[in-house]
């Protein structure tokens, strides 16, 4: 999961700080586990008992910290919560309980966006959970995008803060081409049209490709074939957005 979760972060916050962390917070630990039996309960078409057991367990101690005051609410919490949501995707009938959770989470608490660490990391996360949901249901986005405003993601220029932007803009679509008074600004989605132009003119030459190779009937391939640089630099919709486990 690591390795998704953490696809725009240069820290790196769910490979290497969740761990560390679960061993300490039980909140933390017990939706790792969650999601771990789940994904291996999948794969080998086990049984799901243990993995709704971690899942309860994990319940039991979020429910009170969410049901109290604000500054109860830390950034394991929100991590653990993103956790579960991922857990959540492997059920063969999404509820979206925790993406909910998360969304209500970000949109109450202004500062995870922006607030580095783990809690900014875990952010993102959540806004890419949004917008995979978005995506293939075509329903409005849940997430209040001022929320990351103040990232420092707009004012760095690294690879990972790039990717960022743009995992963003395609925010900024979805919020306005999918709402619920089905209608469409077309000036706004114009608007949101020249900043992607202008991210992909003056995106850094990293991200180009290192190879292309054309689709081809000849050969059998319907697609073409692209390689890049660093799983950063591109990679397909599925993969961006999706849960690796869909």
């Amino acid at each position: 999961m690591a390795l998704w979760a953490d696809i725009t972060d240069p820290q790196r916050h769910f490979e290497i700080e969740v761990p560390l962390r679960a061993l300490e917070e039980p909140v933390l630990r017990y939706a790792i586990f969650a999601f771990s039996s789940r994904h291996i309960d999948r794969q080998r078409q086990k049984d799901i008992s243990e993995a709704l057991q971690y899942h309860n367990h994990c319940l039991q101690l979020l429910i009170p910290v969410l049901s109290g005051p604000r500054d109860s609410i830390t950034d394991t919490v929100l991590a653990a919560v993103a956790i579960l949501r991922q857990h959540e995707e492997m059920d063969c009938e999404d509820h979206q309980f925790h993406l909910t959770g998360t969304t209500q989470i970000l949109n109450t608490i202004s500062s995870f966006g922006s607030s580095g660490g783990l809690g900014e990391a875990a952010a993102w996360l959540c806004l890419r959970e949004d917008i995979y949901i978005s995506l293939i249901s075509q329903r409005p986005l849940q997430t209040d995008l001022h929320r990351f405003s103040n990232s420092n993601v707009f004012s760095r220029e690294d690879d990972f803060a790039w990717a960022s932007r743009m995992v963003f803009l395609l925010a900024k679509v979805l919020k306005h081409a999918f709402n619920y008074d089905r209608t469409v600004n077309h000036s706004i989605l114009e608007d949101i049209g020249k900043e992607i132009e202008k991210w992909n003119t003056r995106k850094p030459s990293t991200f180009q490709p290192i190879q292309y190779v054309p689709r081809s009937s000849e050969v059998h391939r319907r697609f073409p074939g692209v390689w890049m640089l660093l799983p950063v630099h591109g990679r397909s919709p599925t993969q961006v957005f999706a849960s690796p486990t869909n």
